[in-house]
């Protein structure tokens, strides 16, 4: 039968009542009841005369001038009872000194509690072991052994089997006949180094115990790690008996792996807790030092949560918390460091920013995520972020301070009205303003009016070629150019901006205009941001192949090199039979002629000349359109204001125009009617 821990009657000795205490707390978390503690000699002699104890743990310094491997030697010729030694002093001064007396182990202060319970085990069974070497007693100790899952074998002194319990048999594929008697080295791993192996031998002589991985091998051949404890079993001071238990070591660290994991994860998300991400955070922050990089941290607060807590109940704000983590999982980098804070407050760590901008844009790809709906108990809720934005070193260089910075910047966030982030730094905080400034702008716009076009005409006919979508409305003065760079680097602008128009196509677009699309030209203004991180672009291009629409797309020759050298596959995903390309701001110099080539370029886009401009910049526009024309290619010259202008082209026929000019921004039904002429 399994060991019964309640009924195991233990004495502590000690002359420290505090360790007394915690000795016994720690016992009774083992599952040992019957523990009594004793803080001098004369106490211990008294308990051990009233009582008869199972084992006996003893302070080797107890005060008073009384020496604990002494006192030990009363006690085992007067009760028998096995000791176990405690002590907080260097292990080569007091190894030598038990090694003298029948104690069956030792522990160094402060106590591991599975090292405890291990050599209490031990202690008990190796003490059996003595008395189950022969007749009945052998048979109870063996059915003992037999019902535990840990292997257990016996050896004598000159190191063969004496018995091994079924677990170990199972472990290692072999029969017990098979053991018995056998030298131990026949279960070792030949790749375990000889020396190695002695000095495992020479522990357990002059201390009494060992305890490491070991590889031990199977009946047929195989490897296996396991972790192994040996305890030597003693009889008037000489070795008699080696107790082994076997572990097996990879379960031995899943188990440990999960016990760290426990300790430092939230239990409800998996994130990592407030310790941990504060720790992580730490170490990111010296990482920073080292390397000059830029560090963000985010402190994210739900908005809307106390709802789901208050009409659906704590199991459904669980569910919440859940859905919150999975999004900063999906939203972010494996490597990035995302934390539960506590109650419905998150934490993200970002620590290899290139520029503070690129915070921006994940603190917009964030608020994306999180302000979804959630779907729960066949309800839709709104429970958004609002979200606070702290950087290193711009706001501090301490964990505490930029947490706190983040938190402060999150509650601004909040009393705005929630579902935003706010940033601590008034400077980043400025350029994240303007893209708000133009989303609030911009969103209202579209409430009050309809999508509007731009025309593109040609130079020789001056009918029109395209139509171009105004992907920008608003107030913003100047529009889109007049946006700091880094908002429209963020994939949400463009996003934004092509469901506008997926929405007037899919709802809005009337009778004539479904019937216009076939062979119509749509230009489309687009961005490496917008190809490289918008699925909303995709399912607008379908939209329009769908519709057999002729597509232009638009992008600075700086934003194709990206793409170009960055990431290729988005811009290959662009090569479709109805799309061709338009590149303004080309130099030439950062992509080749072959390169140009080898593209679907329809069109470059220059910009226009008024009757001010001198003739050097008149000479440049010439050479730039005469490029293009070597190359086959058109060229569009941008915002058109003066007719005079068109005719100072040369060659210009096959060349196209947009601006004033060309007409103003025309509704929907306007196109319809132009087109329709």
């Amino acid at each position: 039968m399994p060991l019964q821990k309640d009924s195991v009657r233990i004495l502590v000795v000690d002359d420290d009542p505090s360790f007394l205490q915690l000795s016994l707390r720690l016992l009774e978390s083992l599952g040992y009841r019957e523990v009594v503690s004793a803080q001098t000699s004369e106490d211990a002699l008294e308990e051990l005369a009233r009582h008869p104890f199972d084992v006996v743990l003893l302070d080797i310094e107890l005060g008073q001038g009384i020496d604990g491997i002494q006192f030990s030697e009363t006690i085992t010729e007067s009760y028998g009872t096995p000791i176990i030694f405690l002590t907080a002093g260097a292990e080569e001064q007091i190894a030598p000194r038990i090694d003298r007396n029948s104690t069956m182990g030792l522990l160094f202060k402060p106590i591991n509690s599975t090292e405890l319970d291990i050599l209490i085990s031990t202690t008990l069974r190796g003490r059996r072991a003595e008395l189950a070497l022969s007749g009945e007693k052998h048979s109870l100790i063996a059915r003992i052994f037999d019902s535990m899952v840990e292997g257990v074998f016996i050896l004598d002194a000159q190191r063969q089997f004496v018995y091994a319990n079924d677990s170990l048999l199972r472990m290692l594929d072999y029969q017990r006949s098979e053991l018995d008697g056998r030298f131990s080295n026949i279960i070792v791993s030949p790749r375990e180094n000889v020396r190695h192996y002695a000095r495992i031998w020479s522990a357990l002589k002059s201390r009494g115990r060992w305890e490491g991985a070991l590889s031990l091998r199977t009946r047929n051949g195989s490897d296996r790690n396991d972790w192994v404890s040996l305890t030597a079993v003693r009889q008037d001071g000489r070795l008699v008996n080696v107790v082994g238990l076997v572990l097996d070591a990879t379960e031995r660290k899943r188990h440990e792996e999960m016990l760290y994991f426990m300790a430092h994860h939230d239990p409800l998300t998996g994130l990592p807790n407030r310790k941990f991400f504060t720790d992580q955070l730490t170490r990111s922050l010296a990482r920073a030092r080292r390397t000059d990089h830029r560090v963000a941290v985010f402190f994210i607060d739900l908005d809307g949560f106390k709802e789901i807590n208050d009409s659906l109940g704590h199991a459904a704000g669980d569910d919440t918390l859940k859905i919150v983590a999975r999004r900063l999982r999906e939203s972010l980098r494996k490597t990035d460091v995302i934390g539960r804070y506590g109650g419905d407050e998150f934490v993200v760590v970002i620590d290899d920013l290139k520029d503070y901008e690129s915070s921006l844009k994940i603190a917009d790809k964030l608020l994306l995520s999180l302000n979804a709906d959630i779907q729960l108990r066949e309800r839709k809720f709104r429970v958004g972020a609002s979200i606070g934005i702290s950087l290193y070193p711009l706001d501090g260089d301490s964990s505490d301070l930029l947490i706190q910075m983040a938190d402060a910047a999150m509650y601004a966030a909040k009393r705005s009205g929630g579902f935003d982030y706010r940033f601590s730094d008034t400077s980043v905080e400025k350029i994240a303003a303007s893209w708000r400034r133009y989303r609030s702008e911009s969103d209202r716009t579209a409430r009050k009016r309809q999508l509007l076009f731009q025309l593109i005409r040609t130079i020789g006919s001056n009918r029109i070629f395209a139509v171009q979508p105004d992907l920008f409305p608003g107030e913003v003065p100047g529009g889109e150019d007049s946006m700091p760079s880094a908002v429209l680097d963020m994939p949400s602008v463009w996003s934004e901006a092509y469901w506008r128009l997926l929405v007037f196509l899919r709802e809005e677009a009337d009778e004539d205009w479904q019937t216009l699309l076939p062979g119509m030209r749509v230009h489309l203004r687009t961005a490496a941001a917008a190809v490289g991180g918008g699925e909303v672009l995709h399912e607008l291009l379908d939209e329009l192949h769908r519709r057999r629409v002729r597509v232009i797309l638009e992008m600075s020759e700086r934003d194709l090199e990206r793409l170009l050298n960055h990431n290729e596959p988005a811009l290959q995903s662009l090569f479709r039979e109805n799309i061709v390309f338009s590149i303004r701001e080309a130099t030439g110099v950062m992509i080749r002629i072959n390169d140009y080539m080898r593209l679907p370029v329809d069109s470059f886009v220059l910009p226009s000349l008024d009757a001010a401009s001198d003739s050097d910049q008149k000479m440049l526009m010439y050479m730039a359109q005469s490029n293009a024309h070597i190359l086959g290619r058109r060229v569009l010259f941008d915002s058109v204001s003066e007719s005079d202008f068109l005719r100072t082209v040369r060659g210009g026929g096959q060349d196209l125009y947009r601006g004033s000019l060309a007409g103003d921004l025309l509704s929907a039904s306007d196109v319809v009617q132009l087109l329709k002429k």
